[in-house]
């Protein structure tokens, strides 16, 4: 029991590390996944920025979000941007 437990650990432990090398914008600015992504999620209105120490670590993403849609970021509150024109 305690090998499949085991097994199952280092196979979701893997996933996680395999979500975050693939989609190099959600890798810290180290370039190194620590168990953990930063993620942009939104729409062309706004996008709210997941795990980041800052407010400055957060708006690059935000601007690049954003720029998906000829837009910039506009700080609202916490770690959210409207995407204004």
């Amino acid at each position: 029991m305690k090998k499949l437990l085991g097994i199952v650990v280092l196979g979701l432990g893997l996933m996680l590390l395999n979500s975050c090398a693939d989609i190099k914008e959600h890798l810290s600015e180290d370039g190194e996944c620590h168990f953990y992504c930063t993620e942009a999620i939104g729409n062309k209105n706004f996008v709210e920025i997941t795990v980041v120490s800052s407010m400055q670590e957060a708006l690059p993403y935000a601007e690049k979000h954003c720029a998906k849609f000829g837009r910039t970021a506009k700080w609202k509150k916490d770690y959210i941007f409207y995407c204004v024109e």
